[in-house]
């Protein structure tokens, strides 16, 4: 038997509706202005607010989504409310709030997805962060600036820790420093396309202006550039 489509909800659209729960009653073309403009009459995304900040309380983007940002447009369009929150951020952020108060000496794991750097995300009042900042600004308070970085005693930040024991706010030069101490970051001959070691680096420096840098380049097989970072400081800069 031939199945049947009802006609699409839209006065005077003889067209066919999508199937049942997957178009709201609409054609094609229709349901797809819903999507885009809020308005299956509307052919253009009414931009009359563009350059406006967002509608929503409390967000400063600008406008040009339906009176939204991007942001809260898409929420509007996926949940129905622009302050909607996926229930997979609503989890990560009661679980972390959860947690607060923890107090053992061995690291605690983030138990969810993490990006390439090991650490979660969470979704604050519109706003992602690294999960280590938000247990951070919970168990220790504000940063006092905003260029301080939840940093790891522990030094297993990209690992998942995320005990609030562990952590502390402290400036990028001194987050920088502990990742050196941890031995967590990777520099120098360490980087799996260095062609140079540390040796050779000390050697070339020691060389200095005794001979044309394009004639040390190619006793060392690099470029002229790569020479000139180096004496120079602007690569290496943390050898001695």
């Amino acid at each position: 038997m031939a199945r049947v489509f009802k006609a699409c909800s839209v006065e005077g659209c003889n067209r066919d509706a999508h199937e049942p729960g997957s178009g709201r009653g609409c054609c094609s073309r229709h349901y797809q202005r819903l999507r885009k403009n809020g308005d299956p009459l509307k052919s253009k995304i009414n931009r009359e607010q563009s350059g406006q900040p967002c509608s929503v309380d409390g967000c400063d983007k600008r406008s040009g989504y339906h009176g939204f940002c991007q942001a809260h447009y898409k929420r509007w369009l996926k949940y129905g409310h622009p302050e909607v929150v996926s229930d997979t951020f609503r989890r990560r952020v009661r679980w972390v709030e959860a947690h607060v108060a923890y107090d053992g000496d061995d690291c605690l794991k983030w138990p969810f997805s993490v990006g390439d750097n090991g650490r979660g995300i969470v979704q604050v009042d519109g706003r992602q962060m690294t999960a280590p900042r938000f247990m951070c600004l919970l168990a220790h308070g504000g940063p006092p600036s905003p260029e301080h970085e939840a940093a790891h005693n522990c030094g297993k930040g990209h690992e998942g820790c995320i005990n609030p024991q562990h952590l502390r706010w402290d400036t990028s030069a001194g987050n920088h420093a502990d990742k050196v101490e941890h031995g967590t970051i990777i520099r120098g001959e360490a980087v799996n396309t260095a062609k140079l070691n540390e040796d050779q680096v000390r050697e070339i420096r020691r060389i200095g202006s005794s001979m044309e840098r394009r004639d040390i380049a190619a006793m060392f097989d690099v470029s002229y550039w790569t020479i000139w970072e180096i004496q120079t400081r602007r690569s290496w800069a943390w050898l001695i």
